[in-house]
This record gives C-alpha cells, sequence and structure tokens, in this order.
C-alpha cells in the first residue's frame, strides 16, 4: 500500500544554507527518475522562483569589441536588477548524481561569467539567470513571466550587442532539505491511520526512505516532494 496523504505548504524562507541550496526543478526531469510515480504521500506547493536562462551576445566582428559590448550590458543588467522589484539575476550550475544531473542556481557574479562562442561564427555570448519569486497575486505563470519579459525589455544595450531569453521556463525551490521530516511525519502518520484500518495486527514495512527528497512539477506552478518510497502491510 502506499500513503494516502497530500498537504499544501506556503513558501519557506529564502536563506542560503550551502552551495545547492536552490535547486532547478524543471518540467521534464532527464535522469534516472523521469518515470518515478509521485507516491500519494507528498508535499504540494508553489515553486519559489520562475526561473529563465537568458544570453547577452553580441556579433561585432572584432573580438574585443564584442567583449567590450557584453560587458557594458552585463552591467547594465546587474545595476538594472538592483533597482527592479521582484527580479534577480542569478548564475546556472550543474553536477552530476547517480541517478541524474542537478541544476542549481549561484548568486550572480560579474568575475564569474564565461564569454563563449555564440550562435554563429565571429559572435560571443554570455549566459545568465534571470528570476522573479512567485507571488501570491501570480495566477497563472504568465504574470511572472511577464515581469522578466518587461525587464529585459528595459536594458539599454550596447553596439551589435542583444539581450534574450532562450525560451524556456523552468522554476527553482529552495532549501530541499528541509522537507525531509515533514515527509517522514506525513508518512509516519498514514501508516498508523492504515494500522487502525486494518487493525494492529498488521505492521508496515518501508523501503525508500533513504533516498534523498526528490521533487517534479505536478501543475502550472505546482511542485509535488517527495521520497520514491514504497511500503507494505504485513500480517504479524
Amino acid at each position: 500500500f502506499t500513503g494516502l496523504t497530500c498537504i499544501a505548504l506556503g513558501a519557506v524562507a529564502h536563506g542560503q544554507t550551502d552551495v545547492y541550496d536552490e535547486i532547478v526543478v524543471t518540467g521534464s526531469r532527464i535522469g534516472g527518475y523521469d518515470s518515478e510515480a509521485v507516491p500519494v504521500v507528498h508535499i504540494k506547493r508553489r515553486p519559489d522562483f520562475m526561473v529563465v536562462d537568458a544570453f547577452v551576445e553580441s556579433d561585432s566582428r572584432d573580438a574585443e569589441r564584442r567583449t567590450r559590448e557584453i560587458s557594458t550590458v552585463l552591467n547594465s543588467l546587474a545595476r538594472r536588477a538592483e533597482s527592479t522589484p521582484n527580479i534577480t539575476l542569478g548564475l546556472s550550475r550543474s553536477f552530476g548524481t547517480d541517478d541524474d544531473d542537478i541544476e542549481y542556481v549561484v548568486d550572480f557574479d560579474l568575475d564569474a561569467v564565461e564569454i563563449r562562442g555564440g550562435s554563429r561564427v565571429d559572435t560571443s555570448r554570455v549566459t545568465l539567470v534571470i528570476k522573479s519569486p512567485i507571488l501570491d497575486s501570480d495566477t497563472t505563470p504568465d504574470d511572472v513571466y511577464a515581469r522578466i519579459e518587461s525587464f529585459i525589455d528595459s536594458i539599454d544595450v550596447s553596439g551589435r550587442a542583444v539581450v534574450k531569453d532562450y525560451g524556456d521556463i523552468n522554476y527553482s525551490l529552495i532549501g530541499i532539505t528541509q522537507y525531509r521530516e515533514p515527509l517522514l511525519k506525513l508518512i509516519a502518520k498514514d501508516a498508523q491511520r492504515l494500522r487502525e484500518i486494518f487493525g494492529e495486527d498488521y505492521q508496515m514495512s518501508f523501503s525508500g526512505l533513504e533516498e534523498p527528497v526528490r521533487w517534479r512539477v505536478s501543475g502550472a506552478m505546482q511542485l509535488a516532494i517527495y521520497f520514491p518510497y514504497s511500503s507494505s502491510l504485513i500480517a504479524d
């Protein structure tokens, strides 16, 4: 038997606890647990941020000029983000596990950006993250994306440099490890209820509770947070 409980939680504090604290949640997982069924006992909540990958690109013929133009626009982005409510810049990073490739967001740092080749020969590009918090007043993803789109449109460009987003919308979640204990309590509560229904002569057996907390998009601006656990009811 699997559990029968689902709860909804409000937004959590945005304090960072480690470098991987802000995990990016994509609409389709690219790793080993993409096809996992979400257990009925899970936590439902909204993401903390909408995350959009964007880029600054220049196709000026001279490489040094491309670098200057991109640097000018990056500085403009940083200044505008500081003065724009509900807009934050970041950089995307990733690390691999046995089951998946995990993407996370770190604070934006001009000294940490990497200028790489662009979409064509003699172009240069820098990729960054633009994110906006999911507010109580946001009813659809379009409400959040409109803030990001408006921010991009407001940036003053330099020379042949442009600022665009890649067109993919993702979300991020702060502090995934904080959900471990609430999930365990939910699972234990559900196990007790099952024993009350079937009788004290039955015991619950679990597997998978040692796994890290996992997550996935379950609806429009909705996440499911869970353990990939299974349980069974065994007669004494």
